[in-house]
């Protein structure tokens, strides 16, 4: 019994581990860029880091200059 509440607890540190890894954006949409690796460490000072640029489709605005000929 003691084997199986030490493996319980261990699972729900595992996790815990895990939910601190995940990343979730905010909002819908598409990454378009990424400024992180995998395996990098980041760290949060007075400026929040930027790990990926998400477009929201919907949203989408594409300004375009058109040559007249």
């Amino acid at each position: 019994k003691a084997q199986i509440e030490q493996s319980a607890a261990a699972v729900r540190v595992l996790e815990a581990q895990v939910e601190y890894a995940t990343i979730r954006a905010p909002i819908p949409g598409i990454i378009s860029a990424v400024s992180t690796q995998a395996g990098e460490t980041v760290a949060a000072g007075l400026n929040s880091p930027v790990f990926v640029i998400i477009i929201d489709l919907r949203k989408l605005q594409v300004d375009a200059f058109v040559d007249e000929t």
